[in-house]
């Protein structure tokens, strides 16, 4: 969590990317992360202690807001597979397929799924986010990609993308969540951000945050692209407006219930939750409404 400096200078860093001029180029990242060092490091960004704990249980519960019981997943740009075991383990009737190109990440993601005894649940597969299979897998109710359009090197591509996940759901009518970094107007902000909010992580993966801050659409850019799924809904973290989120809801969503993902919950550390707290405080209160109400699913038989 940001000590008071960091926090001090997020404040400072807010206002000048409000009123200072700045028209920030997006900049394509120039090599994913590869090596089993960099894997390792991102993989633990995401455990329980972990610096991004708090943005993967954000949208764990947005993903089961959007799932009916029993739902199936279909995650694109999956990494280590961090994501989808939280989610897997807050909705224990769900199941998921994701995918990835990185051979590093995939395997990282295999090992840690093994490890959790989830391999019943979740498959991964390698395969291009602009080319998914999804007729391959079957009908899932759950289209999903986090973190991952800003990967993509251009916007024909992202067009792409978006013009297969408009198909898909179309003929399906699943659900879909969208959520990813939105590029700042200031290049001070991307350089700035990963020091003051995540000061705790290595100085590669403070790089590669920058690097992803810098390649990612705008959240103009990415709500024209999403506007090609009929009724989808846009919203953009307020305060640092770095974060951007793109959904349709096609579900009821589930039965509160008492037990399950309230059980759950339970696993964050004290800190996990003043952070969860913190970076949900940074949405608008229907966006904060709406994932909180994740924590409805299905207790575990």
């Amino acid at each position: 969590m940001p000590d008071l400096l960091s926090q001090a200078g997020l404040i400072s860093l807010a206002v000048k990317e409000a009123v200072l001029p700045g028209n920030l180029e997006r900049e394509p990242e120039p090599m994913a992360m590869e090596g089993e060092g960099s894997v390792e490091a991102f993989h633990d960004a995401g455990d329980d202690a972990g610096a991004l704990w708090p943005v993967y249980r954000f949208n764990a519960l947005a993903m089961s807001a959007l799932l009916p019981e029993g739902g199936r997943v279909f995650d694109l740009g999956s990494g280590s597979a961090q994501l989808l075991l939280h989610l897997a383990q807050l909705r224990p009737d769900v199941t998921i397929v994701g995918t990835d190109l990185s051979e590093e990440m995939l395997s990282r993601g295999r090992q840690a799924i093994s490890a959790a005894g989830l391999g019943a649940r979740i498959e991964l597969i390698e395969a291009d986010m602009t080319a998914p299979p999804f007729e391959e897998h079957g009908a899932a109710d759950l289209i999903s990609a986090v973190f991952s359009l800003h990967h993509l090197p251009d916007r024909p591509l992202l067009t792409r993308c978006i013009d297969r996940i408009a198909k898909a759901q179309a003929a399906s009518g699943c659900s879909v969540w969208i959520f990813d970094h939105a590029r700042p107007r200031r290049a001070q902000t991307a350089e700035a951000f990963p020091k003051l909010a995540t000061p705790q992580v290595s100085r590669a993966l403070k790089d590669d945050s920058r690097n992803s801050i810098k390649a990612a659409f705008s959240y103009a850019e990415l709500s024209e692209s999403t506007d090609a799924i009929a009724e989808i809904r846009h919203a953009q973290a307020r305060f640092l407006p770095l974060y951007q989120a793109h959904w349709l809801g096609a579900h009821p969503r589930p039965p509160i219930s008492g037990q399950g993902t309230r059980v759950d919950a339970e696993r964050g550390t004290r800190n996990n939750d003043q952070q969860f707290r913190a970076f949900l405080s940074l949405w608008p209160s229907s966006v904060r409404r709406f994932v909180q109400s994740g924590y409805a699913s299905k207790p575990p038989s």
